[in-house]
């Protein structure tokens, strides 16, 4: 299975899609970052996306997103996913919405089990081969 991050850092703006293919992606503002997002609402390092292998409860490999870095504090503002704060670590799951420092503003990811072309934000659908959107 691939997975993608579709990343808006305006409303206005194209989306940018970054194919994950590593095991570990730190976000945040710093140029070290595997993600770079400038942001007033961003940490240096902000927020970290991990791979898991397959488990007795996952029968496919997933990706959790941590606030903060593995061996360091978390970020200053937090993470919000689908407008929740997240305490720690959460799994992600196809067309979870992640923001930071604010529950909704940009920059905004969206994480996806499968690319799409073009992403209908307003109606928050997704084109399939058909031409057709799905939800």
């Amino acid at each position: 299975m691939k997975y993608f991050l579709c990343i808006y850092l305006t409303e206005s703006s194209l989306p940018d899609f970054q194919d994950l293919e590593k095991s570990s992606y730190i976000i945040g503002r710093h140029n070290s970052c595997d993600i770079q997002l400038v942001n007033k609402f961003l940490s240096r390092h902000h927020a970290t996306l991990i791979l898991h292998p397959p488990d007795k409860k996952n029968d496919s490999y997933y990706y959790t997103l941590r606030d903060g870095v593995l061996r360091g504090n978390k970020s200053s503002n937090g993470v919000w996913v689908n407008s929740k704060r997240i305490d720690n670590s959460i799994r992600l799951r196809h067309k979870d919405v992640i923001t930071f420092g604010v529950p909704c503003g940009y920059p905004e990811i969206i994480f996806l089990l499968e690319r799409a072309d073009e992403l209908n934000k307003e109606e928050g659908t997704f084109p399939n081969e058909y031409g057709t959107d799905i939800q």
